[in-house]
């Protein structure tokens, strides 16, 4: 295309980002755009662009526009030496003549685009080049920023090598494996290459400029920054760091407005540095360690500028954290330390969250501790002993609720909270990884005992119930040892406090305590705690405030203690239609409770009481009113889902051998007694499908039910299951639904391991796969919208694959339903990550050698035959999600490749592979698809697999996109 003029130019640049442009323009104008970047004499427009004087308006637009497109341009042409020399003497010229007069972003951006020649092309000899000619105090603000980048770049690069992320506990092994051998890993990229040789070079040039620049904050701020990112590059002695001038300024500066940000950075990356070898660090340990208090001191006269405060807190914590080995051991400054970390921990807001994680790295290092040598961390744990009481203080105060808090039950909406008991919530939530961390540190029963004492001294105080709360609270989030000592030192006692509790907040915390401690209260130790416990709980039903409360403490209960209180079922199940106040979540877990309860009930009785438990629900499904029948509906699956939980889901570790005999003993009775509560109600639920069969609600309800029904009974089921699927199969023909393929995928996953059940389940299975065929071919590209149907046809085909597999793969169905696997996996129409692991998992199982091993049935002939002629297209289509696809995908389908791989000859694979690289569409030179077959062609192992597809898609946007 011809270049427009650099006056047109402009004018197109303003107009792309004005505020009122249309969609439609500005796509048009993003592509005319892109097209004059790419175009091959662009270089010298964007060059005049720079030069130009612009008036402010317009400046950092086009600047800003300019600097990302040199960038980009280097990043995807890939200059030769020979150019990239120029471009890079070109763009040096233009960061110099910005610097201190460009935004930041602009002047970063170009210093970004010659860092790309840099990973490209490795050239430590211009950093030193540039180290020496720029010092100049013309050029030196231009040095220091392209320094700053350069090293934070590198940075970035070396911590994805190193694999590092947020979880440094899981990480901690690996990465000290990693760092071992850090020198070998940087000739893995040539941005490392540039870096790691000039790091004396750049150590020498800060502290040459250091002594003209402190008249100069900015440029102060600027050397913090640099070395800051240039340290984890080159071997340093404790000595030097401590003897520099510019760490020794380093903590003064944090006082200093202008320099704070940048001195917080230098402290905090020395205090990572040192936590990587604390026994070779002494002095610098002792360095920061003597300036924490001075840090803090500092943190008290700024407590009330949130922004300092989060600073400072930040720098306190970073330091905790890297010597927090040394901490854990409670030797020497270490109890100090740690007391100044629980003073820290007085901070509200972002400044609080910092000292989360602190308290989490500590009990970390403590539990390590105490896995290696217990005697040292019980003396550790002694030492720290009372610092920690202190924390438990801080702790009870911060979760305490705000005076302001009575207000906040006014300000609901229709149950909602308003967004300041919202963020309170929230803020608890986060406050509860440090209570869990002191306990585990102090001890459970210590941290209890210490909190239980403030309690003892409120509990008879109305007045006082924010503190009353605040214990409460603080107890149920502190980890329960498996001996009960916890509960049998303090529980007794408390559960008696139940009369004395009369604010609704504290009878809420008291509820939630209770129901955490139902197992407790189920052994016999703590028998005559229940019933008055118990009476609590109903009266607290009566209030409507907190009747949702009650009802979940409830259910708990019921779950835990059904022996015990089996003999309220009649009482319940009497006053369960005389709570209309309750809301409809609150009545669903009550429904749930009586399921629970249920099941504890004798033999003669249970089939009495599924009856009239469910017998108000039939009469209310009567309605035309299809909220109201969504409201029954969702009652009867709490009905089946507390079965469920009282059957299965119980800690079964919990039971003595006779508890665990006896209740499996039961467990077909109860499930015999639930699927004839289903088998008397389904003409109800059937005609209810029959009005509502086009209403997606109640049919989700409806599908909801039977899902819960089937699991409930299993088996026992099948009394109504041709009913139930000639209703799904009219249902599904007259309103296609996907809740009813999630129930479809249930009954397979029931009853398709019983021989006699799978001639008509592939009966209905090819009428559901024709009509979902049929649906998806008819939406064309709003086939994403219909996400969910794709997402359980596919897991009713991998359950029948994983139970019938003969009569499957050789079913005429299989035909479309691969086809519509592949299509799934290339049409970037469909995004949801669910259907495309749900699709991979399919062809995992199709693939994989044990499938017979895992269906019970020798079905290799029939795999083979099935898959013969289909391997290159499932290869092609792979292949084309790692590259176009910005989803997880790449383990799962190196496992499918895998396991192809087994199955043919090497030259047959290797062709496949070689294809599907071809057909990929994107600008990709044969070089560089070649280059990915020979890369995919030598891994052998899932591993290797893994790693290579992972770095292909992550690499895809640059090289093929």
């Amino acid at each position: 295309m011809a270049l427009p003029s650099a006056d047109e130019m402009i004018m197109k640049i303003e107009r792309f980002y004005d505020p009122t442009i249309t969609p439609d323009e500005r796509k048009a104008l993003d592509k005319w755009l892109e097209d004059v970047r790419r175009a091959p004499g662009a270089w010298d427009l964007l060059d005049n662009l720079l030069t130009r004087e612009l008036p402010p308006a317009q400046t950092n637009t086009v600047h800003t526009f300019v600097a990302t497109s040199m960038k980009w341009r280097i990043k995807n042409e890939k200059p030769n030496p020979e150019l990239g020399k120029q471009l890079q003497d070109r763009i040096l010229q233009h960061i110099i003549r910005l610097s201190g007069k460009a935004q930041k972003s602009v002047v970063d951006n170009l210093c970004m685009a010659i860092i790309e020649l840099f990973k490209q092309q490795p050239n430590p000899a211009i950093v030193a080049q540039m180290c020496q000619q720029m010092a100049a105090p013309e050029t030196c603000a231009a040095l220091l920023s392209f320094l700053d980048v350069l090293g934070s770049q590198a940075g970035y690069i070396l911590e994805d090598l190193l694999q590092a992320g947020d979880d440094e506990q899981e990480l901690e092994a690996l990465n000290a494996d990693l760092r071992a051998d850090e020198a070998k890993i940087s000739h893995n990229h040539p941005l490392l290459l540039t870096v790691r040789p000039n790091f004396e070079v750049v150590l020498t040039l800060l502290h040459s400029i250091w002594g003209g620049a402190q008249a100069h904050p900015p440029r102060v701020a600027s050397i913090f920054l640099v070395l800051s990112r240039w340290l984890r590059f080159g071997k340093v002695t404790p000595e030097q760091i401590v003897n520099s001038p510019i760490v020794q300024a380093c903590i003064p500066s944090l006082a200093e407005l202008a320099l704070q940000e940048e001195a917080a950075e230098l402290a905090q990356e020395i205090a990572v540095l040192t936590g990587e070898n604390l026994e070779t660090w002494q002095p610098v340990i002792g360095f920061l360690s003597s300036n924490l208090l001075n840090i803090h001191n500092l943190l008290i006269q700024n407590a009330a500028d949130e922004e300092q405060a989060d600073l400072l807190t930040r720098v306190i914590c970073r330091i905790g954290r890297a010597f927090s080995p040394f901490l854990a051991r409670g030797d020497g400054d270490s109890v100090a330390m740690v007391g100044i970390l629980v003073k820290a921990s007085q901070q509200r807001g972002k400044a609080f969250d910092y000292t989360i994680g602190f308290w989490n790295r500590i009990d970390y290092q403590m539990t390590k501790l105490w896995k290696k040598d217990p005697q040292q961390h019980a003396r550790a744990q002694a030492a720290l002993s009372e610092v920690l009481k202190q924390l438990v203080d801080v702790l009870l105060t911060q979760v305490m609720f705000p005076p302001e808090a009575d207000k906040w039950a006014a300000e609901r909406v229709d149950g909602k909270k308003c967004n300041d008991e919202e963020d309170f919530d929230k803020f608890r939530w986060d406050a509860s990884q440090s209570i869990w961390a002191c306990g585990q540190m102090l001890g459970p029963l210590v941290a209890a005992e210490r909190a239980y004492a403030q309690l003892r001294q409120v509990v008879q105080q109305p007045a006082k119930w924010r503190e009353a709360e605040a214990v409460l609270f603080f107890l149920s989030q502190l980890p329960r040892p498996e001996d009960g000592a916890l509960q049998d030192a303090l529980l007794p006692e408390l559960f008696t406090f139940w009369q004395a509790i009369s604010h609704p907040r504290v009878r809420e915390a008291f509820l939630e305590l209770i129901g955490q401690e139902a197992r407790w209260l189920s052994l016999s130790k703590s028998a005559d705690l229940l019933p008055p416990l118990v009476g609590f709980v109903l009266m607290c039903m009566e209030d409507p405030g907190i009747a949702p409360a009650a009802i979940e403490c409830l259910r708990k209960l019921c779950r835990r203690c059904q022996k015990q209180m089996v003999h309220l079922f009649p009482q319940l199940q009497e006053r369960v239609n005389n709570w209309g106040h309750l809301k409809a979540d609150a009545a669903k877990s009550l429904m749930q409770a009586l399921g629970s309860l249920s099941t504890a009930l004798p033999g003669e009785h249970i089939n009495t009481a599924v009856e009239k438990l469910c017998a108000p629900c039939m009469v209310k499904l009567q309605t035309e009113n299809p909220a109201a029948c969504q409201l029954e509906l969702s009652k009867l699956l709490a009905l089946y889902q507390g079965v469920d939980e009282a059957n299965d889901k119980r800690e079964r570790d919990a039971w003595t051998d006779a508890e665990h005999e006896e209740a499996m003993a039961r467990v077909t009775h109860v499930q015999q007694a639930w699927a004839n509560g289903f088998n008397a109600m389904w003409d109800t639920v059937h005609k209810t499908v029959q009005r509502f069969v086009k209403h997606s609600g109640v049919m989700e309800n409806v599908c909801g039910l039977v899902r819960g029904a089937l699991h409930t009974t299993d088996k026992h089921f099948s009394p109504v299951l041709e009913r139930l699927v000639t209703t799904l199969v009219e249902a599904y023909n007259a309103q296609p639904q996907s809740a009813i393929l999630w129930v479809m995928g249930m009954v397979v996953s029931t009853f398709g391991d019983s021989p006699e059940y799978v001639g008509p389940i592939m009966q209905v299975m090819t009428l559901f796969v024709e009509r979902t065929v049929t649906l998806l071919g008819s939406v064309g590209p709003n086939v994403g919208e219909y996400s969910d149907y794709i997402q359980e046809l596919f897991y009713i085909v991998r359950m029948s694959l994983l139970r019938f597999p003969k009569r499957l793969l050789t079913s005429p169905m299989m035909q479309p339903v691969f086809e519509l696997s592949l299509a799934s996996l290339v049409n970037t129409n469909v995004t949801r990550e669910a259907v495309f692991q749900g699709v991979l998992k399919f062809l995992l199982d199709l693939a994989n050698p044990n499938l017979s091993k895992l269906a019970k049935e020798d079905c290799a002939t029939e795999v083979q035959q099935y898959l013969a002629g289909k391997q290159k297209q499932m290869c092609e289509a792979m292949l084309n999600a790692v590259i176009n696809r910005d989803l997880d995908s790449s383990d799962r389908i190196g496992d499918i490749l895998c396991s192809l791989r087994t199955m043919v000859p090497p030259e047959d694979f290797q062709q496949w592979i070689h294809h599907g690289l071809t057909v990929i569409p994107g600008d990709v030179p044969p070089d560089g698809r070649l280059r990915c077959f020979n890369e995919i062609n030598a891994a052998r192992t899932k591993d290797e697999w893994h790693s290579l597809l992972e770095r292909l898609h992550r690499e895809a946007p640059q090289n093929w996109r």
